[in-house]
């Protein structure tokens, strides 16, 4: 590129973060100021400073793969207002003009993420680095805490994360959840926030023992009766529950740290490369997986308080169907449910087992669906750990003789010809 050319880029650069400073003004959400940080790649990253300067803790926030948000914002804002916490809260997504996806964040360059905090280290320096990493981000910043550790080089001090997602793709349903094997070798302090009204409250447990394999000092936070991802919802989504856990989240993000200044990491131990297990997904047949699963038993009481045991149900085909009302693919799915349910009264059983919800909530939730079928609640989440259950909605299809023949995660259209074929065939066999 020519000198006059590149110019016009620096220039166009600078328009661009000029106009992007604008935009975060007019919203009723702002950063302190915006910064730009150019790395060894030449690439540019986009950054807002949230907090004082003088302030206590210095944190790199990473987001999720559902990038920056107005809510994101004022959830940062909330927690620099009232906290002596500065944030930089890099956007990705604006920098390298990917769009959000589930697979956004493997789109930039690891080196990339290394370099941006090594320079950001360095920029506080005498003061530690925290990052806070949410959801799928947690891999990324896993990763570079270990090369860089690697290189003899330590400038994270230890790591928060929300709703880590650190999975290999979903697992086929039944199947145990497979963690990237960088999960299994941090060494660094960690405070884990979970809500626990969200898919990875169950298998969240997991998780801490994979962590807790590298020697990283954990500490487990779960947010009672929350539902996940408050953090970046309108507050109109928001349940009373969820506002409250947005006030009291400065303090307790403030806590954390304070928690963690005063712990040590694990001694550093060099990995050896080893390549990431993939997972190699089964075909679907008419959108139902066709399994080959022992059956867990089921013994839980409906809203009535009346026992129902899967084993009495022998005879029928029965549908055993995993929901929740913080779900809202569970909610669009119920009125095919009961839809199947009336043009199969005799010879086909649905049982609705919900998370872990008190009954007037799930009453609330289901009134006027006409629900024909049992909902039966699993406050222990037992029934859910042992069926292997990580995505909601989860189905299972349990033959006459009581055997796990189909499986289907996320909502289904329980009127499609193609699996009303499938039933059709169970029923009259």
């Amino acid at each position: 590129m020519s000198h006059t050319g590149f110019n016009i880029m620096k220039l166009f650069s600078k328009y661009c973060l000029f106009v992007f400073s604008i935009i975060l003004t007019a919203t009723s959400v702002t950063a302190e100021y915006s910064d730009t940080t150019t790395l060894p790649s030449d690439q540019e990253i986009n950054s807002e400073i949230h907090g004082a300067d003088d302030a206590k803790y210095n944190v790199l926030w990473l987001h999720s793969e559902r990038g920056v948000n107005k809510n994101l914002r004022s959830s940062i804002n909330n927690i620099t207002s009232k906290q002596s916490v500065r944030i930089i809260l890099p956007d990705f997504h604006d920098s390298y003009f990917i769009p959000k996806s589930r697979s956004s964040l493997s789109n930039i360059p690891q080196q990339d993420i290394e370099d941006y905090i090594t320079e950001l280290a360095e920029e506080i320096a005498p003061k530690k680095l925290y990052v806070f990493t949410m959801s799928r981000s947690a891999g990324n910043i896993l990763k570079a805490a270990q090369n860089l550790q690697a290189k003899k080089k330590s400038p994270i001090t230890a790591i928060i994360m929300l709703a880590p997602y650190l999975q290999i793709g979903t697992p086929d349903i039944g199947q145990k959840a497979i963690y990237q094997e960088v999960a299994s070798q941090s060494n660094l302090p960690i405070y884990l926030f979970q809500a626990e009204r969200s898919p990875r409250y169950i298998p969240f447990p997991d998780l801490v023992k994979t962590l807790e394999t590298g020697g990283s000092p954990l500490f487990v936070h779960i947010l009672k009766n929350v539902h996940g991802g408050f953090q970046m919802r309108d507050k109109s989504q928001l349940e009373e529950q969820d506002i409250a856990a947005l006030k009291q989240f400065p303090e307790q993000v403030f806590n954390a740290l304070s928690l963690l200044e005063n712990t040590s990491p694990a001694p550093f131990v060099k990995k050896n490369e080893k390549t990431e297990t993939k997972v190699v997904k089964k075909k679907k047949v008419n959108g139902l997986l066709k399994v080959n699963l022992e059956t867990p038993p089921i013994v839980l009481k409906d809203l009535e308080g009346k026992e129902h045991n899967l084993n009495d149900y022998k005879g029928k085909t029965v549908i055993v169907s995993f929901w929740a009302s913080w779900c809202r693919p569970c909610l669009e799915e119920m009125p095919s449910l009961v839809k199947l349910k009336e043009d199969n009264k005799e010879s086909l059983e649905i049982l609705a087992v919900n998370i872990r919800e008190d009954k007037d909530v799930i009453k609330h939730f289901t009134k006027g669906m006409n629900i024909n079928f049992p909902v039966i609640r699993d406050m222990t989440s037992e029934v859910v750990k042992n069926w292997k259950v990580y995505v909601y909605p989860s189905n299972f299809v349990v033959d006459k003789m009581g055997k796990v023949r189909y499986a289907a995660t996320g909502a289904m259209d329980w009127q499609d010809d193609e699996i009303n074929t499938i039933l059709k065939d169970l029923m009259s066999n």
